[in-house]
């Protein structure tokens, strides 16, 4: 995560534009996945399970760290979407269930839009080089 913001950084340096640098840290887990594609059964199930993995933790953080630093707030009722998505996800892993319509429905709700508009946008003023 913290290497493409720095990659970020040096393009930009100087510039007005070096305020989007928490951007491109959610953009690794396409590098890390089109790797993985690429190397295809060269690399152990064990390996590309833990690769994925980390893959998308960072991504996670990134989206969290975005949130923090490009939003003036909290919108509570797209959080509780969003949780509740996720909360339906979780008790479907527990009850067992195996179609994968059930993960797909619960995922479109507690994606990374519900996350991201849970976060209110900063006014354009704020953040004018973004």
């Amino acid at each position: 995560m913290a290497v493409p913001a720095l990659a970020f950084l040096a393009i930009t340096a100087g510039t007005p534009g070096t305020a989007g640098w928490a951007i491109p840290a959610a953009t690794d887990i396409a590098f890390a996945v089109g790797v993985l594609a690429l190397l295809g059964e060269r690399v152990s199930p064990g390996w590309r399970l833990f690769l994925l993995t980390i893959a998308i933790v960072d991504d996670i953080v990134a989206v969290v760290v975005i949130a923090l630093f490009y939003a003036d707030g909290l919108a509570l009722g797209w959080l509780a979407v969003a949780l509740a998505g996720l909360g339906c996800v979780v008790a479907s892993r527990r009850l067992g269930v195996t179609r994968i319509a059930i993960y797909a429905c619960s995922a479109s709700v507690s994606g990374s839009r519900c996350s991201a508009l849970a976060c209110r946008r900063r006014s354009p003023a704020s953040h004018s080089a973004c």
